[in-house]
């Protein structure tokens, strides 16, 4: 009789199965885990709307088989078979917003990891360095993964991808397992093109919900989940009452840079009350070079076309705005952009910002001349790396130190992260050069 059991549970799992798999649109997965020397294939730039792409609700996604870093396999049909609804969550280091979101995802792990299948699958990177980021057409790096260091070209083998990911699971807390997107984006191309959408998928195969971007305000994860399993639940924010919040600059108004580098001014909003409040930010004045573009990057980052948006910061909560000046590679010039904040709840909670980027052929320092750090260079002169020894009030607060050539022209800018900066002397030819070290002092350094 136990025999007979057992069989009968096992064809009605399997039934299940291949009834789930028959459901589904046809596999778009691997069949097998790719070797590490696996080519990446051409990724296309996608600059349309991420509302629009992939998705939506009411369809019927595609089965499909990717891999975790480790090798074990994740085959969808399989997961929807256990009868559970599956939230899948779209992931890359090099999004920042990603990253932010992370704690969010937690979250909803600790909930409900008994009821949902709940998984991370890992894409294409949004904010690459050096290469062309697919969602702007252009390198955009970003200051965030600047500061942060987070600083990874776009993979061109399986391999590279998943080390990257190995990168990313050593230095982030993510409680829920990542899978690995194929070689040639099977999953990024139909369930995107986009950077952290997600997807909350019935066992059926159907989406019940989708986020353009996971969690954003007002979308709800935690909400739609409880509402899948109980359609009375309303966990929305029923208060009625509003937060207020302030503005403040970070670093300077003006950023500089070389002719052709994304340069970034950075700001934040803090929100100290103990409700949420609801932020109009638009793009007021643009006063650019030809060749320029601008463009907000706030809870997400908008194509330079998006003059505005409208975002919301939780109770006692911040948010890191950005201003982005993409600068034209062969013309220097300057640029401004005026940006508004306004409290969509209570109007007199505003601020007006200008902030300002520049490529053009001025030292810093005949501007600016502040402490002198030339005694803390050595070895002076230097063959291939000069080290410059900080004052002892030094914070790591992420300023900058920029190198100029005798004719005022901006040749390196780097983050200073320790209190002996080393300067390699790289491709600059022989010669005296002057640095400026943002708030702490200038000097010389001489390479032979």
């Amino acid at each position: 009789m136990r025999s007979i059991c057992t069989l009968l549970l096992l064809f009605s799992l399997g039934f299940h199965a291949v009834t789930a798999q028959s459901l589904l649109k046809p596999f778009i997965g691997v069949d097998s885990l790719p070797d590490d020397s696996t080519p990446i294939c051409s990724i296309p730039l996608y600059l349309g709307s991420f509302d629009n792409s992939g998705l939506h609700t009411g369809d019927t996604i595609p089965d499909f088989q990717l891999f975790s870093p480790d090798g074990t396999a994740f085959h969808l049909a399989e997961k929807l078979a256990l009868g559970k609804p599956v939230l899948l969550v779209n992931g890359s280091y090099t999004c920042p917003v990603f990253r932010g979101k992370v704690p969010a995802l937690n979250q909803i792990v600790a909930a409900y990891n008994d009821q949902v299948t709940i998984c991370v699958i890992y894409t294409v990177e949004a904010h690459p360095d050096i290469d062309i980021s697919p969602y702007f057409g252009t390198v955009n790096t970003g200051s965030p993964n600047t500061n942060a260091g987070i600083l990874y070209r776009q993979p061109t083998t399986y391999g590279e991808r998943v080390d990257v990911v190995k990168d990313m699971v050593q230095a982030m807390s993510i409680n829920a397992p990542i899978y690995v997107d194929g070689p040639c984006n099977s999953w990024w191309s139909v369930f995107g093109p986009a950077p952290n959408n997600a997807y909350l998928i019935d066992p059926d195969g159907i989406v019940v919900a989708k986020h353009s971007w996971f969690n954003r305000a007002p979308d709800d994860m935690m909400c739609d989940i409880e509402h899948y399993f109980d359609p009375n639940e309303d966990c929305g924010n029923t208060s009625g009452q509003t937060g207020t919040f302030t503005f403040s600059l970070l670093h300077d108004t003006i950023s500089y840079g070389l002719p052709g580098e994304a340069l970034y001014v950075e700001a934040e909003l803090k929100n100290p009350t103990a409700y949420p409040v609801n932020i109009e930010v638009k793009r007021l004045i643009e006063n650019v070079p030809a060749g320029w573009t601008t463009a907000m990057c706030i809870d997400i980052c908008y194509a330079p076309s998006v003059e505005y948006t409208t975002i919301q910061v939780p109770a006692n909560g911040s948010q890191l705005f950005i201003m982005d000046f993409f600068t034209d590679p062969l013309l220097q010039g300057k640029g401004m952009a005026q940006i508004g904040f306004r409290n969509l709840q209570a109007t007199n909670n505003k601020f007006t910002s200008r902030m300002y980027a520049s490529t053009e052929q001025v030292s810093k320092l005949q501007a600016e001349p502040e402490t002198d750090l030339s005694a803390a260079v050595f070895p002076q002169p230097a063959r291939d790396v000069a080290r410059v020894k900080l004052p002892d009030t030094w914070q790591n607060t992420g300023a900058q130190l920029w190198l100029f050539d005798l004719n005022g022209r901006l040749v390196r800018r780097m983050l200073v992260t320790e209190q002996i900066m080393e300067l390699e002397r790289g491709e600059l030819a022989s010669g005296v050069y002057y640095f400026q070290v943002e708030g702490l002092g200038s000097g010389r350094v001489v390479f032979y």
